[in-house]
């Protein structure tokens, strides 16, 4: 709550400034709490997975279609986790012009946008998994026979 008005909406008895700045830290330090927590969590979630391979999601798009915005899963120096990437589609080179580094190296401004995409990034890991298991299946019975 706006510690800056009363319940009903009223202007509060005015503040100084440093109680301001230390009702804000607070708040903060509450909001990034959550958020980094949604993001270890998702991180723990996907590794229960046996996957195979990364999956990637586009979150987010600016209206001409030429910067977009990712999530990625992917295993980096042994370890599965999640990577935000920006892409620049104006780059002749694709690979030059996608550029990923770790959810939780990121900025709470990108942590917060991010998570519109991370149920997709979910599903689409699962759906990866099902595909391989589905393929895997109709292998061996051709297998057999």
């Amino acid at each position: 709550m706006n510690q800056r008005f009363s319940l009903n909406g009223q202007p509060a008895p005015e503040q100084t400034l440093e109680a301001r700045k230390k009702t804000l830290v607070r708040d903060l330090q509450s909001e990034y709490e959550q958020v980094n927590k949604a993001w270890e969590e998702a991180i723990e979630w996907l590794r229960e997975l046996p996957v195979l391979e990364g999956a990637e999601v586009t979150y987010w798009e600016d209206e001409s279609g030429q910067y977009e915005q990712l999530l990625g899963y992917f295993k980096r120096g042994g370890e599965w986790t999640i990577f935000l990437g920006s892409r620049d589609r104006g780059f002749s080179d694709a690979a030059q012009s996608l550029d990923w580094k770790p959810i939780l190296q990121c900025s709470m401004s990108e942590k917060t946008r991010a998570l519109n995409g991370l149920n997709e990034l979910k599903a689409k890991v699962v759906e990866k998994g099902e595909q391989f298991v589905i393929s895997r299946r109709r292998q061996r019975d051709d297998e057999l026979f």
